[in-house]
């Protein structure tokens, strides 16, 4: 009997070793297979921000990689909710190739390097048909190599002229470029004032942009009383508008994220310096004058034409407006309006309600792709590509034209200078 125990129990001992094999092979199967390794998480620890149920097969994928957290966010959060926007409504119209189209979100934290590692994520693993972003200039830039062997269509929103189709073939940008910023600014300081100056934050973008001002001084025989450069992770700005206030500088343009304008621009009012202050595009947003409140009174900036009725701002019984805007303007701003809590703020003494800004251009991204699509018959990325090309012209909130020889969608004739008022914005001052 003892030596049956021992039988027994040798053959228990085998079917618990038979067991622990199996199970091994079966977990390295699994994730040989690519399946994540923690519930909602890719194997390289990128956390999905928002994506559907849907297999790969039953539908057609297009990327965005944008700052939803940290000082980038303002300009992120609402080209999330524009793309979000375009997704719903050709859904709703049968999506495309009688697929539906799914988004798949990003964070890049405004971190250059966590940019390039959402797009190889998102290009190797999710197998994305087209990308809109990074957002960042230097996200963008650093994301290149991986984007150019991808081959895929890229919808850039980023400003930098230094991301080309030289550098990235697949490239169409649908948002202004840095030159156009600089030149209606530097045109209207130049006409307007006798000592201007620049404050930049030193990341790619404001390289970028100091590039094109120093340029247009240079050409137009202006010298600037001082350029000043402050790190992307700078808290306090005192030092920075001291170094301004010093140089007389009766005109500054800030370039930056719309946070960091807001923090010069309001120490510099508490320190009693007073110049014409001029701001990115970024600064359009509700957000900025969130953080600027008065202060923001008065300040200027660059800014590709809205398609939204201008007074929706300010107005509090906004179903009763009579509308003013394209059809598909209308459409988009109403489900913009349902799906996401109308944002206002109280500006002294009055409540002014948010319009949508950089929510057009990823709308508009998520269109053009669309379009795309259904006009080539397949997600081939290079057939993509020249399909954008040959199409030409595309109309939906803006309006854009590419070529084979231009992937610039827009030109600097359509830039415009606008102004803060009373927390309004004011549009078409002329430059």
């Amino acid at each position: 009997m003892e030596e049956d125990g021992v039988v027994k129990s040798r053959i228990a001992s085998h079917n618990r070793l038979g067991i622990i094999i199996f199970l091994a092979v079966l977990v390295l199967g699994l994730v040989g297979c690519g399946i994540p390794s923690q519930p909602g998480q890719s194997g390289n620890g990128a956390a999905p921000v928002s994506e559907g149920a849907e297999s790969r097969e039953e539908t057609i994928r297009i990327g965005l990689v944008t700052t939803l957290t940290g000082p980038g966010a303002v300009q992120g959060i609402p080209l999330k909710r524009g793309a979000e926007v375009a997704i719903k409504h050709i859904n709703e119209q049968g999506g495309v190739l009688g697929k539906k189209l799914e988004l798949i979100i990003r964070d890049d934290e405004y971190d250059a390097s966590k940019a390039v590692t959402a797009v190889q994520e998102l290009v190797t693993r999710r197998h994305i048909v087209a990308i809109i972003g990074p957002s960042g200039s230097s996200s963008a830039l650093s994301s290149v190599d991986v984007l150019r062997e991808a081959k895929i269509p890229v919808m850039a929103i980023a400003s930098t002229s230094k991301l080309s189709t030289a550098e990235l073939p697949g490239m169409f940008r649908i948002f202004p470029r840095d030159d156009y910023y600089a030149t209606p600014i530097a045109t209207y300081m130049a006409r307007h004032f006798q000592k201007p100056a620049l404050a930049y934050v030193d990341d790619a973008l404001g390289k970028s942009q100091r590039e094109q001002m120093e340029k247009y001084w240079r050409e137009h025989g202006i010298n600037p009383v001082a350029i000043v450069a402050f790190d992307k992770s700078e808290k306090d700005f005192t030092g920075v508008v001291q170094q301004l206030r010093a140089s007389g500088a009766d005109a500054v343009y800030v370039s930056g994220a719309s946070p960091m304008i807001a923090n010069i621009i309001t120490t510099a009012k508490r320190l009693g310096y007073r110049p014409q202050f001029f701001g990115a595009i970024s600064i359009a947003v509700m957000d900025f004058r969130q953080l600027a409140r008065e202060d923001s009174n008065g300040v200027m900036f660059p800014y590709f034409p809205y398609p939204f009725d201008p007074r929706l701002q300010g107005n509090p019984d906004l179903p009763r407006i009579e509308w003013n805007m394209s059809e598909i303007a209308k459409n988009f701003y109403e489900t913009w309006k349902t799906d996401y809590e109308h944002r206002k703020i109280e500006y002294s003494g009055r409540t002014i309600y948010e319009i949508p800004s950089h929510d057009q251009f990823a709308y508009d991204a998520v269109r053009i792709i669309a379009e795309a699509i259904n006009k080539a018959g397949t997600t081939d990325p290079t057939t993509l590509v020249k399909t954008i090309e040959d199409i030409g012209k595309f109309s939906y909130l803006g309006r854009y034209e590419f070529s084979p020889a231009d992937h610039e969608g827009l030109a600097i004739e359509d830039m415009r200078l606008g102004r803060i008022k009373d927390g309004i914005l004011e549009f078409n001052i002329e430059w």
